[in-house]
């Protein structure tokens, strides 16, 4: 990463208060500022974070203030979740576009790196290619017209961010340098503002929020006491978990001991390096620590009730002999548990350790298996083994059971010059599976159970798809269950592992499919995976249909014939297999069906310096188009009644060893959600089942899954 930069000038910061800090509002619980305001000097620089693409958009209301997105083309160089954007607000429209509706020609006083001068270069470039001298770089070269009523390009409030920045048109949205000067805020009396944006499936950014020119979320308050309206109280505050506050992003920046670059002031031209802890000083926030703590499918960790909602939190502070340990109501206020601590007794340096206790429903015994990842900051199990990624609640040294609280874990945090807690971001995925459906543990039974929100969309391409041709979109781990895979479902391999999710449109069929993140408890140097070389986006393939004995008339090579070729180095292969597989019909008959059944294999010597898709940790689940329309049509039905998540869930039924000696799966497809009662637990309403009823055409039937070849 070519650097890492703080947004503004660091002598332009004004202090900031409260009510302009990242979090919710005291009086009231029921907003939560997610746009971070910090008062700065008038024309103080705004600065681009990270390398990325800009994206400029006309506030909505605000004739003289534009919003610029940055989209990243890569995650800071420490540990932390995906981010998809970052929007900065308060940006004086002047500074870049002219009375006349132009850009500005270059700016003397602004830094030597800097969006103007980017569009120019750009633009001399195209000049000299095609002859011309005089034409000058456009608002439309940084999408804004898209923002401008009345424009034939304009897109309205209720599109996808993401879908608009990628459009298909003449626009090509330039690539800027961390550093690079995009712009500068208007300052005095109107604050400067940014908003982080994680990769959340379910609240992809609309150009609404790109926009506006502020942003807190409101929830309003139950309007029964029924368990459903507390219920959807709760679900919307949940909103607050696509943001972070930028205190902690910095302060994560300060955990992982990485300098920050920063430009001392507006007439700097060059940046220095600065520790961390001197841009987390800037904020009100920056003794405010996070627990982010989700579950399997990116909810809070207790959304489904699946573990309890107190935590233990423990903590030595100065002046008190025994250390601090309280007992705390994680959602007494937001889905997100913040706090401050008076100074603490330092464990080592500059870091104090804090104990965290996770609940569990019962006794953990064999019946039930807990895995922790940590998206951020590495913690200490029990044996003092330091992990990112562990099963964690195990029998201990005397096989004795746990009860109501899981193991503790310890974890390092830097403290402040008075030995205060630095403002830090802790966040988890805490996973429970079980081994039996009774268990009260909902979308934690089966294989691929509750991983995939019935209306993923692949956001970015627009066009009718040809044969060959597919449109794709990925979302990160955080927002898949972790994969157990074991002897009772049916595979031997024995695999945890966390998992990124996807889907895949072609010319017949809707693929859903998942692949291995992070494998294992060991910790992983390289972020890099097979499928990142397939970014989210639209392919035309039509250069490989030679390449394919079939009749176009009768046939269509989709996603997963065509994926082998999107893959280094040619390993993967699509096989497709017969077997014969024994069930029970809906009428309780015993029947043998012989099926079609597809799978990948590496067909070549692996070579370790390439990341290559390892077929046994590559699930998929194709449907026809019709099918993927029939599962929206319900799908939306139930949401016009109850706006909470609905899962596309594979629950498997039987299985059985062909002859050819692969462990084949009968499973229902079904459509999920709760189901409400007024007393707990809540349970799993299947709405809709056996979806892979229609014939297909012979090459793609997919009526069955491979689980280990």
């Amino acid at each position: 990463m070519a650097g890492f930069f703080f947004f503004t000038d660091f002598n332009a910061v004004v202090t900031q208060t409260a009510e302009q800090a990242f979090g919710y509002s005291p009086s009231d619980n029921l907003s939560f500022r997610t746009n971070n305001l910090m008062p700065v000097a008038a024309g103080a620089s705004a600065i681009a974070i990270t390398d990325a693409i800009p994206f400029l958009q006309q506030v909505n209301g605000h004739d003289d203030l534009v919003n610029i997105v940055l989209y990243p083309v890569e995650n800071p160089n420490f540990n932390f979740p995906e981010i998809k954007f970052y929007i900065y607000r308060g940006i004086s429209k002047s500074s870049l576009i002219n009375s006349e509706g132009n850009l500005h020609r270059l700016p003397t006083d602004w830094k030597d790196n800097n969006i103007l001068k980017v569009l120019h270069d750009l633009q001399d470039k195209v000049n000299a290619q095609t002859g011309l001298t005089d034409e000058l770089p456009t608002v439309e070269s940084l999408g804004f017209h898209y923002s401008m009523p009345g424009n034939d390009e304009f897109q309205s409030d209720d599109k996808y961010l993401e879908t608009t920045i990628f459009r298909k048109d003449d626009v090509q949205l330039p690539l800027i340098k961390a550093g690079c000067q995009i712009g500068q805020f208007t300052g005095g009396s109107t604050p400067a503002g940014l908003e982080i944006v994680l990769d959340r499936i379910g609240y992809e950014p609309k150009l609404e929020l790109s926009r506006a020119n502020d942003h807190v979320v409101t929830v309003a308050a139950p309007a029964t006491t029924s368990r459903k309206d507390i219920f959807k109280h709760w679900h919307e505050k949940e909103e607050i978990l696509t943001y972070v506050d930028p205190a902690a992003f910095y302060g994560c920046a300060k955990a992982n001991d990485v300098s920050i670059d920063v430009y001392e002031t507006r007439e700097s031209k060059t940046s220095v390096k600065k520790d961390a802890s001197e841009i987390v000083n800037l904020f009100h926030n920056k003794e405010v620590v996070y627990f982010d703590i989700r579950n399997d499918q990116n909810y809070s960790f207790d959304y489904f009730e699946n573990f309890g909602r107190e935590v233990i939190i423990t903590f030595k502070q100065e002046s008190i002999e025994e250390p601090v340990k309280a007992v705390i109501d994680f959602y007494e206020k937001w889905p997100l548990l913040s706090f401050k601590a008076p100074s603490i007794v330092p464990s080592s340096g500059n870091l104090g350790l804090i104990g965290l206790e996770l609940p569990i429903k019962g006794i953990v015994d064999y019946n039930e298996r807990y895995f922790l990842k940590s998206f951020t900051n590495e913690f200490y199990t029990v044996k003092r083994s330091s992990s990112d990624f562990s099963e964690i609640n195990t029998a201990d040294d005397f096989q004795s059971f746990r009860f109501k609280y899981g193991e503790p874990l310890l974890l390092n945090s830097w403290l402040t010059e008075g030995n205060s807690f630095g403002a830090n971001y802790f966040c988890f995925k805490y996973s429970v599976k079980s081994d039996h459906r009774n268990s009260g543990v909902l979308f934690g039974n089966d294989l691929l159970e509750g991983t995939f929100p019935f209306n993923m969309e692949a956001l970015i391409g627009d066009k009718n798809l040809e044969d060959g041709d597919f449109r794709i979109h990925t979302y990160s781990s955080m927002n898949a269950p972790i994969m157990v895979k074991n002897d009772l479902n049916g595979d031997e391999t024995n695999e945890i592992y966390t998992q990124r999710i996807g889907v895949a449109f072609d010319k017949e069929h809707v693929t859903y499919f998942t692949y291995a993140d992070q494998i294992g408890f060991a910790y992983v140097l390289s972020k890099e995976h097979a499928l990142s070389l397939v970014r989210a986006g639209e392919y035309d393939n039509s250069v490989y249909l030679d390449e394919f004995d079939y009749d176009p008339a009768t046939q269509a090579l989709g996603f997963l014939t065509l994926l082998p070729k999107r893959v280094p180095n040619g390993r993967l292969r699509l096989i497709k297999a017969t077997g014969a597989i024994q069930f029970t019909d809906q009428l309780n008959n015993e029947v043998i069906e012989i099926r079609d059944f597809l799978y990948y294999i590496n067909d070549k010597h692996r070579d370790p310096k390439v990341n290559n898709i390892e077929p046994d940790r590559f699930d998929a689940v194709t449907i026809s188009n019709n099918e993927w329309a029939k599962i929206q049509q319900l799908g939306n039905e139930l949401k016009s009644e109850n706006d909470f998540p609905i899962y596309l869930s594979l629950n498997q039924k039987s299985t059985d060893t062909s002859s050819y000696g692969y462990v084949l799966v009968n499973s229902l497809l079904s459509l999920e959600t709760i189901r409400f009662s007024e007393t707990p637990p809540f349970e799993i309403k299947t709405i809709y089942r056996n979806l892979t009823t229609e014939e297909t055409p012979d090459e793609f039937i997919m009526s069955g899954i491979i689980l280990k070849s």
